[in-house]
Formats: structure tokens, C-alpha cells, sequence
């Protein structure tokens, strides 16, 4: 079986044409407006003393919820579909052997975002718990993209540098072995 251009471009131009359809429509449906929320409590002259801030959905507040659900599910049904392809390829040997170690950063994309999601959910009304859960969650998880793509592959070019260089010096030993050995047997003659 040959994989072409195409069975890998139309999958993600269907991907990228969904996820940019939904963002859109929210942009256009519910954008997002920024919001400044005072906490209770003021000082001696009656001043606000902390708030919150961030993005929310303008007007309605259950607005962004549909938007929110349609692309964590087609995403979702994204990682899930590039698991099953992963772990159907794992056989399959390359010269860089990827398939493992992508069908290894599609699991764990599932896994974190299986444990990080109702984790999310719960310090969703904590901002600065929020903050570190998301921050950790993203920086995680790009980390081990970024590490089982690149190390791999930074070993092998390593390992294959050290191979070329030995059979570069066996050819030579190999040469200056057989000249040695024409030039005994020129004198001797």
C-alpha cells in the first residue's frame, strides 16, 4: 500500500476547513468581548481592591457553548481516528521509523486531554488555578510533540554519522591493507 499526498492533504483540508468554519461562525454568531469582573471587597475609600478579566462571550452566556462542543468534538474525533491510523501503521518501518513515535503523540494528545479537560472544568471558576492547569496542560503537551518528533530523529542522524564514518575507515583500512599487500608482492617478484 502507497500512501500518496492526497489520502494525508484531504483529511487535514477537511480538518482545517471545519475547525475554520466554526471558528468563523462563532466570530461572526457570539464573539468574544473582554470583561473586567470586581470582586467584593473595597478598601478604606470605597475603591475595588481586586478583579478578574479575561474573554467571555458577549450577551448570551451560553452562547459559545454549541461552538465549544462542535469543535472539541470534531477534534476529538480527529485524535481518535489518528490513533487508530497510528497504531495500523505501527508495523510499518521508515527509514526514520515515525509511525511509533507519532501514533505515541497521538495517545498522549488523547490522554491529556481526557485527565486536563474535567480538570479544566473544575478550577474553570479560579483564575489563577485556571492559568497554571491550562499553561501546564499546553506547555506539556507541545514538549512532548516537539520531543518525540525531533530527539528521534536527532539520535538516528547521530547513530547513522557514526555508521557512515566506520565504513568510511574500513574502506580505507581495507585499501591501505591491499596496497600494502601489492606492494610486498611487487618486491618479492
Amino acid at each position: 500500500m502507497v500512501v500518496t499526498k492526497w489520502d494525508v492533504l484531504v483529511p487535514f483540508l477537511l480538518l482545517a476547513s471545519a475547525n475554520i468554519i466554526i471558528l468563523s461562525c462563532w466570530t461572526a454568531l457570539a464573539p468574544l468581548e473582554f470583561v473586567r469582573t470586581p470582586h467584593s471587597g473595597t478598601d478604606s475609600w470605597n475603591r475595588v481592591v481586586s478583579s478578574t478579566c479575561g474573554c467571555r462571550v458577549g450577551g448570551n452566556e451560553g452562547a459559545g457553548v454549541p461552538f465549544l462542543v462542535a469543535l472539541a468534538v470534531i477534534n476529538l474525533i480527529a485524535v481518535v481516528f489518528a490513533n487508530a491510523q497510528a497504531y495500523r501503521a505501527r508495523r510499518i518501518h521508515t527509514e526514520f521509523s515515525e509511525s511509533r513515535y507519532i501514533g505515541l503523540i497521538m495517545l498522549f494528545l488523547l490522554q491529556s486531554w481526557l485527565t486536563g479537560m474535567p480538570v479544566i472544568g473544575l478550577v474553570y471558576d479560579q483564575p489563577q488555578a485556571y492559568y497554571v492547569v491550562v499553561t501546564s496542560i499546553v506547555s506539556i503537551t507541545s514538549l512532548v510533540m516537539i520531543l518525540l518528533i525531533f530527539v528521534p530523529k536527532i539520535q538516528y542522524t547521530i547513530r547513522w554519522t557514526k555508521e557512515q564514518e566506520a565504513a568510511k575507515r574500513a574502506r580505507e583500512n581495507r585499501l591501505t591493507s591491499c596496497r600494502s599487500d601489492n606492494g610486498d608482492q611487487s618486491e618479492d617478484g
